[in-house]
């Protein structure tokens, strides 16, 4: 327990939380790819979802407690974000990897920068910053970089697949 109280306060533990929250979002790419034959994409979701509340209950239990008037009074607007979120984000996902592999679901997924920016000035007319154009152009750029692997001339012999 010692070691434990010890790495909470460790300059590297938030390091360490955040190469953990990768491996875990990089793993459920992998993960549903590799269970596209077996569970189908509505049960993929719920069971993720079901599993990280298990997971996660215990560490919030007592927030969401003290905050329980603030949840019921927002319920309408935490129920649409809950929709959003599997049904329009994780099991279109689910049903493109039966198709591709997890690296293409997850490039696909790099352009998500693009997207809000886009929504962000259509719905709410916020207006592009400098640095969010900047962050933008490294994630295209970046998945630009990887779907080419290097060779500029590759982008000209790309197929799209169903996925």
């Amino acid at each position: 327990m010692q070691a434990l109280r010890s790495l909470r306060h460790s300059r590297l533990f938030p390091y360490a939380l955040l190469a953990t929250a990768v491996l875990l979002w990089g793993g459920t790419w992998v993960f549903a790819r590799g269970l596209r034959a077996d569970v189908p994409p509505v049960a993929l979701a719920f069971w993720r979802w079901v599993i990280a509340l298990v997971i996660l209950s215990p560490f919030a239990y007592s927030r969401v407690r003290a905050q329980r008037r603030m949840i019921a009074g927002s319920w309408p607007l935490l129920a649409w974000l809950a929709l959003l979120v599997t049904v329009l984000q994780h099991i279109p996902i689910y049903i493109g990897l039966r198709e591709t592999t997890a690296t293409n679901g997850a490039l696909l997924n790099s352009v998500t920068p693009v997207v809000i920016v886009i929504l962000s000035r259509l719905l709410i007319g916020e207006r592009l910053t400098l640095v969010q154009a900047l962050g933008v152009a490294a994630s295209l750029g970046g998945v630009i970089v990887i779907v080419a692997r290097g060779d500029p001339g590759v982008l000209a012999t790309l197929e799209l697949n169903r996925g």
